[in-house]
């Protein structure tokens, strides 16, 4: 009886909290603040009840957010709320259990070491570093800002050396030059050397920045750490979209082209195109491609890719240039079809969408300075035909008998040529009637090496490995496409494949695969404008215009 009752009491335990919480610190000291991040599994409207923490807390901010993943075919939303605490007092001391509606997460405690220091540390030490972030919680390849002061009473030595953050899961690059100023704190001077800093992670989790150091200069001087922990950063997992795709988490986005709504252009005559997307808080290498380069009455050549960067004091300003040619094939209205660009508002937390409305071509035949031209041609030869009649007009009294043994000459010389024509036919008909009529093998070979049934059957996997953006085995399966279709010559890696096809076009889009295979990044690779470039150089060679 015991051990059923025992059973029921442990089946009636929930096996997982619906809310949760932690700290990014255990252990602390008096006057350094901790943060407490709260999680409901599922959207909530209720706010955690945080009554229970004034007793041994100070609240010094709070935030919230919803993030929303797709698992399993479906989307699944979490609640998250960030809360910085100061505590009141040193010792062992706990966090309470936090209630969100119905549900309540685990105490959680803590250590509050003494502060031997000073109320004021900058007053007891010659060297004081501060850092700060404008938000350690962000998603992956978002930006996080970190703000570095070194504070000095006397000036810094010249060959001094302040080390620069360090990670190897991020990429970190400053935000303009460094920035001196004087400060007073409690009545002293000190010299603070600034210095800001752009955090872009690369992949999810918790990263980690090495702690900064500062060396005087002097000779076998070492490094002296400034910072006794590291300065952690929680990355989010790229948030669900309705349209997937690209994943631009950014603060704003500009889309810009040089072609009006409505162009003019002749038969034949190139027209240049640029595409412009301009994008803040993120690196200029994660922007996406911009213009397919597929149209059924144009040819779209991709001319150049200019990736820029600029720095600023609030954060990076990246932009993606490509610049195309568009030569119309025929005659008429050309269209360029809409550019949609979905991307993540990360100041507002929701999914947004940049376009780029269709652009219109009109195509005309030829230009009017060709058809004066011919109408000129046409006027010169009327011109010469009338006097070369007058001239046939004056002298036909003076040769009326020569025409006439001309007549005579040419009726005999038709005579002639019809007899030898018909003992010809004779002959060849003869020759057909004893030989049979052989089907020629040589025609169907060659048919059949137009469409090599290797070549169509590789491209095919590639054709297919590309539609479901697998970027490894893409580059595999174009090897083995580039074998077949370029025998003759030696292809193993992307530049021999490059210069087989001569394409400009698919040599940037290969340099964009290699990219994202160096960085770890195949999961981000699009294999869309690679099949489309490919497609229409198989298209060219099969059709002998290659």
């Amino acid at each position: 009886m015991r051990k059923l009752l025992l059973l029921c009491s442990l089946m009636s335990l929930p096996t997982q909290a619906a809310v949760n919480a932690q700290v990014n610190v255990q252990t602390l000291t008096l006057g350094e603040a901790l943060q407490l991040t709260i999680e409901a599994d599922q959207k909530v409207r209720q706010n955690p009840d945080l009554s229970a923490l004034s007793a041994q807390f100070r609240i010094v901010g709070s935030k919230q957010m919803t993030i929303s993943s797709y698992t399993g075919g479906e989307p699944r939303f979490t609640t998250r709320w960030r809360v910085i605490l100061r505590p009141l007092k040193q010792g062992a001391i706990s966090i309470p259990a936090i209630r969100v509606g119905d549900e309540r997460s685990l105490p959680i405690s803590l250590m509050v070491l003494a502060n031997e220091r000073s109320s004021n540390p900058l007053l007891s030490r010659q060297l004081i570093l501060e850092t700060e972030l404008d938000t350690n919680e962000i998603y992956l390849h978002s930006q996080s800002i970190l703000t570095v002061k070194l504070f000095h009473k006397q000036p810094l030595p010249d060959d001094a050396r302040l080390s620069h953050p360090v990670t190897t899961d991020a990429v970190i690059k400053p935000l303009g030059e460094d920035r001196r100023f004087s400060t007073r704190v409690r009545g002293q001077n000190y010299q603070v050397l600034e210095r800001r800093y752009g955090i872009y992670p690369q992949q999810t989790g918790l990263i980690r920045l090495e702690p900064i150091t500062y060396n005087d200069g002097k000779p076998r001087s070492l490094d002296q750490p400034l910072q006794k922990n590291a300065t952690e950063i929680a990355v989010l997992p790229q948030a669900h979209q309705k349209r997937p795709g690209y994943w631009l988490p950014t603060t704003q986005i500009l889309f810009e082209d040089n072609l009006q709504p409505r162009n003019s252009t002749t038969m034949g005559q190139p027209i240049k195109r640029t595409l412009t997307l301009e994008a803040h808080g993120i690196i200029a290498s994660e922007l996406p491609a911009l213009s397919p380069l597929k149209n059924e009455l144009a040819d779209i050549q991709l001319d150049n890719v200019i990736l820029e960067e600029q720095m600023t004091d609030k954060g990076i300003i990246s932009t993606r240039s490509e610049e195309l040619t568009i030569t119309p094939y025929e005659r008429g209205e050309i269209t360029l079809q809409e550019i949609r660009i979905p991307w993540w508002d990360v100041s507002q937390d929701r999914e947004k969408e940049v376009a780029l409305a269709a652009r219109l071509i009109n195509v005309s035949a030829a230009n009017s300075a060709d058809t004066s031209n011919k109408n000129e041609k046409v006027v010169l030869s009327d011109a010469v035909a009338a006097t070369n009649t007058e001239e046939v007009a004056e002298s036909t009294p003076q040769s009326e008998g020569q025409s006439t043994l001309l007549i005579w000459i040419l009726t005999a010389l038709a005579v002639i040529s019809s007899l030898g024509w018909l003992y010809s036919f004779h002959r060849i008909r003869k020759s057909k009637e004893k030989t049979p009529e052989v089907t020629p093998l040589e025609n169907s070979v060659e048919d059949i090496e137009h469409y090599d049934l290797a070549e169509a059957s590789s491209f095919g996997e590639l054709t297919q490995a590309c539609d479901q953006n697998h970027c490894a085995a893409s580059q595999i399966l174009l090897l083995e496409w580039a074998q077949h279709s370029w025998p003759d010559d030696e292809i193993y890696n992307n530049e021999d494949v490059a210069r087989a096809s001569g394409s400009q076009t698919l040599q940037l889009l290969l340099m964009d695969m290699e990219h994202h295979l160096s960085h770890d990044e195949e999961h981000l690779w699009k294999g869309d404008l690679l099949i489309e470039a490919l497609d229409k150089i198989r298209e060219r060679k099969l059709y002998g215009s290659y």
